[in-house]
């Protein structure tokens, strides 16, 4: 901690010293300037992520009869793209993509249905995982299975075993993906109401349509290798990019009664740059601060250009700033 203070004195210009903990209210009015909607950048959001994705499936599809060898890169190039669409349809379910509901709700089903993730589903599993991130006694949905010290030496012997072939990196990033679009993706989760059971219900019905429509045009064999080598490559990044998000040292875990929501959103955030590619901006690199926050840039034209390099950390250095927080977890 000490030397996390001395980072952080060095980033802000100041000794840290204690201050009042911020409140929800002033969280909200702080990120404000960074949650308005664009409808031409979303737009173009969407133009610049789907349609490369269909081409790239086309040009899968030709490959294989040239060289299944020529599929593995353009592959990877199109499980970016799908990395893309989820986080349009994540945009979409928090309201933050369009201004307009009813445009989120269309294309967060659209993308969904791309994605093999039922859209009202997901959004109210991913809702609740906001309300209760970073809260221990409330774990469970829309997290990594996650265990304290404690429990885990108080754990059976099976139990610390699970847990550890659970974190397993061929296992978390390589076959939960896979289980998770496949499998869990398709079956309704206890506690979700008609609307969100429709979603799962509707969602299965559209990919089965979809997958007997391109089994005809291109036949079930390049149908499976094409799809799987996707979702493989997409599920493995979407998952990562989740997990280091979420966890990392320093990141913020509560009892119920110690946890606050505003504190939450500021510590549980990694001032880490994404690239480009994976959300279309490098300015959302802050995506826990606040699920309004569009992935789109919403920053003026050339503002990137006058702040340069210092501009990924900008928002976090608002925040952190107005709220006076002095121990904000710094990462890369």
């Amino acid at each position: 901690m000490k030397n996390q203070n001395a980072l952080n004195a060095g980033l802000f210009g100041a000794a840290p010293v204690p201050h009042p903990e911020p409140t929800a209210e002033s969280w909200k009015e702080i990120v404000r300037k960074y949650q308005v909607p664009s409808s031409w950048r979303a737009s173009w959001q969407v133009v610049n992520t789907l349609v490369p994705y269909v081409a790239l499936w086309a040009l899968m599809y030709w490959a294989m009869s040239v060289s299944y060898w020529l599929v593995v890169p353009l592959a990877i190039l199109a499980g970016g793209f799908v990395v893309r669409t989820f986080i349009i349809f994540h945009d979409c379910t928090h309201g933050s993509f369009y201004a307009s509901r009813r445009a989120n709700d269309i294309l967060g089903f659209i993308t969904g249905v791309l994605t093999f993730t039922p859209y009202q589903h997901w959004k109210w599993e991913h809702t609740v995982h906001h309300a209760s991130a970073g809260n221990l006694d409330r774990r469970g949905m829309g997290d990594v299975w996650t265990l304290t010290v404690q429990e885990y030496l108080d754990a059976s012997r099976w139990k610390r075993f699970s847990y550890k072939l659970s974190r397993n990196p061929v296992v978390l990033f390589a076959l939960a993906p896979l289980g998770l679009f496949l499998v869990l993706n398709r079956l309704t989760a206890k506690g979700a109401k008609e609307k969100e059971r429709r979603s799962v219900y509707i969602t299965n019905v559209m990919l089965l349509v979809i997958a007997g429509l391109l089994t005809w045009a291109f036949g079930w064999k390049a149908y499976l290798i094409i799809q799987l080598t996707i979702l493989v490559v997409a599920g493995t990044a979407g998952v990562w990019l989740f997990y280091v998000q979420h966890q990392f040292e320093d990141v913020y875990w509560e009892r119920h009664d110690e946890w606050d929501f505003a504190r939450q959103r500021c510590k549980a955030a990694l001032s880490t740059s994404f690239p480009r590619s994976s959300s279309g901006s490098p300015e959302h690199w802050f995506p826990p601060h606040s699920p309004s926050q569009p992935a789109y840039p919403q920053l003026p034209p050339g503002a990137c250009s006058q702040v340069g390099a210092a501009l990924p950390k900008r928002a976090a250095i608002d925040v952190a700033q107005e709220l006076e927080i002095t121990d904000l977890p710094v990462v890369g």
